[in-house]
């Protein structure tokens, strides 16, 4: 694991989802490789990750690397619109633009407020609502 997380991408990752394993609720975490939980009346977070082409200025003389921390809010059919927004009203007032959050050498930081990225829509026995955390990070 080491190896891995030695990594920067890892790295940047780690410092992101370590972030939001502190947002307060007790979410469970569901990674992009992980099955959603059986029980559809418990709320929980599928994280994914997007990075974009690292852009070609350089900051102290490395690459400039950005992506989106792609998360999104999954409740229960019967939760509310209301319900949804208040998890999903949490994870932007839990990473702050300009703040910026660091893993062993790396330190990313947040672009700007995380934003909603759509409508809310039926997974199957879910409510999905996409939220976007906008990141950059040099290296």
């Amino acid at each position: 694991m080491s190896t891995v997380v030695s990594q920067l991408d890892a790295k940047i990752y780690a410092s992101l989802r370590d972030r939001l394993l502190t947002l307060p609720g007790g979410y469970t975490l569901v990674d992009q490789s992980e099955t959603y939980p059986t029980e559809a009346d418990t709320p929980f977070i599928l994280v994914q990750d997007v990075r974009f082409e690292p852009a070609s200025r350089y900051l102290r003389g490395e690459n400039e690397n950005r992506g989106l921390f792609s998360l999104a809010v999954m409740t229960p059919l019967e939760w509310t619109h209301f319900q949804t927004l208040t998890i999903a009203g949490l994870i932007r007032e839990h990473f702050p633009k300009s703040a910026k959050y660091t893993k062993d050498d790396v330190t990313v930081e947040i672009l700007e407020t995380p934003s909603y990225v759509g409508n809310a829509y039926r997974d199957m026995a879910f409510n999905r609502l996409p939220v976007s955390v906008r990141w950059r990070c040099a290296g």
